[in-house]
C-alpha cells in the first residue's frame, strides 16, 4: 500500500512538470549597443571580425566630471572669478580599456557610414549597405563607432558623426 502511494505521487509529479524544448529566457541575451573604435577590419575562413576598443561617449555634467577626474577638462575663469569647467564640443571619450576585443561581423550586419561631399558646405551624407571590405578604408584613428551586438555577432555598425 506504501509502495502504492508513492508510485502515485510520483506520477502526479511527474504528470505536472511540463517538459519543453524551449530554451531558458535567461540564455537569451538582448541586443546591446557599444561605443568603439574600430582598430581594423580581420577577415578568416568563417568571416570578418573587428578589432576594437569599447569607449563610453559622455556628455553634459558627466562628461565633465569624468574629464575632471582625469585632468582633461578644459576650464575659462569668468570676469567675476568663478571657474566654469567644460569638455569640447559638450563630449568626451572615456577609454578605460587596456586590451581591445576581438568581435565577429554577421553576414547580414548593416553598415552605415556619414561622408562629406568636402565643397564649401560640406554636406554630409549617409552611406547605407556598405560590406565590411569597403569599411576598411573608412577607419580612422580614434573614429567613434556605434556597434550592435546579438548572439555575441556585430549586427549592426554606425558610425557615431561627430563635426
Amino acid at each position: 500500500m506504501r509502495n502504492g502511494i508513492v508510485l502515485i505521487t510520483f506520477i502526479i509529479i511527474a504528470a505536472c512538470t511540463e517538459k519543453s524544448d524551449h530554451k531558458s529566457s535567461d540564455n537569451i541575451k538582448p541586443t546591446q549597443n557599444f561605443y568603439c573604435f574600430i582598430n581594423r577590419i580581420v577577415e578568416n575562413n568563417s568571416g570578418y571580425y573587428l578589432n576594437v576598443d569599447f569607449i563610453e561617449v559622455l556628455t553634459g555634467d558627466s562628461a565633465v566630471e569624468a574629464a575632471k577626474k582625469i585632468g582633461q577638462a578644459e576650464f575659462e575663469v569668468s570676469e567675476t572669478g568663478d571657474t566654469n569647467w567644460f569638455v569640447p564640443n559638450d563630449y568626451f571619450i572615456l577609454n578605460t580599456e587596456i586590451d581591445s576585443s576581438l568581435v565577429q561581423v554577421d553576414k547580414d550586419c548593416q553598415i552605415v557610414i556619414y561622408a562629406s561631399d568636402e565643397t564649401t558646405n560640406y554636406q554630409i551624407t549617409e552611406k547605407r549597405n556598405l560590406s565590411p571590405e569597403s569599411l576598411r578604408s573608412h577607419i580612422e584613428k580614434n573614429k567613434i563607432f556605434e556597434v550592435q551586438v546579438s548572439e555575441s555577432k556585430v549586427i549592426v555598425i554606425r558610425e557615431f558623426w561627430t563635426p
